[in-house]
């Protein structure tokens, strides 16, 4: 008698954001909101950056998407620390595009990321993830060392600076989910819906494997 097989669970619909933040936090090697969260998520993003940059110079669209997802997985979580989502981000970046009423959809970001990026180069793309990995992750350390300060009314320089570097890691978070969705569209040719599924299939494959859902990072970084 044949052993039956487990059904793989049901792609959720990641033609919305939510769907992905929401399925993502599963998944997470530390739950957010404490240090060795924040230390990990911010040395998988360096590590994931400089993997992404490398499939884009190699030239392999299924590589691109693979690691387009992993860098957007890694970026969530490191925000997710300062209390910061994607769906945050958007809608306040862009309300005449997203509102928080209703779900964000991929393929509007898509849009959007492609108008607002069209046209620049390799190197551009490289300075950007590279940039914007480092002030995500050093803004939303320096913000959650000081975060129980951050509900009082801003009476010092110190509490308006601290407000500020939620800021920065906000703004950094909005920028690579732009870029995860320009690079999946010109280097990927898909788009964001792709790249989190792609994301999606490969962490429950290792879920159901019993695999490491997120490996340790090669190194840590040290503070910049």
């Amino acid at each position: 008698m044949s052993t039956p097989e487990i059904p793989s669970p049901l792609l959720p619909d990641f033609g919305h954001i939510g769907a992905y933040e929401e399925w993502a936090m599963k998944y997470w090697i530390h739950p957010p909101g404490s240090l060795e969260a924040q230390l990990h998520a911010r040395a998988k993003l360096d590590e994931e950056t400089d993997e992404l940059i490398q499939a884009i110079l190699n030239g392999n669209p299924e590589d691109v998407i693979s690691e387009d997802g992993d860098v957007l997985w890694s970026a969530a979580a490191s925000a997710s620390n300062a209390g910061i989502t994607i769906t945050e981000v958007l809608t306040s970046a862009f309300p005449i595009y997203f509102n928080a009423e209703r779900p964000i959809d991929t393929q509007t970001v898509d849009y959007v990321a492609l108008t607002m990026l069209d046209g620049i180069s390799i190197k551009d793309v490289q300075d950007y993830l590279t940039g914007s990995e480092r002030v995500l992750g050093k803004a939303a350390k320096q913000w959650f060392n000081l975060k129980e300060t951050v509900n009082i009314p801003h009476t010092t320089f110190a509490d308006v600076l601290i407000s500020l570097k939620r800021i920065d890691a906000a703004n950094a978070l909005l920028t690579l989910t732009l870029l995860t969705s320009y690079i999946a569209q010109q280097y990927g040719q898909k788009g964001l819906k792709a790249v989190m599924e792609a994301n999606y299939k490969k962490i429950e494959q290792r879920v159901q494997t019993g695999s490491t859902v997120t490996k340790q990072p090669r190194r840590m970084v040290t503070p910049r």
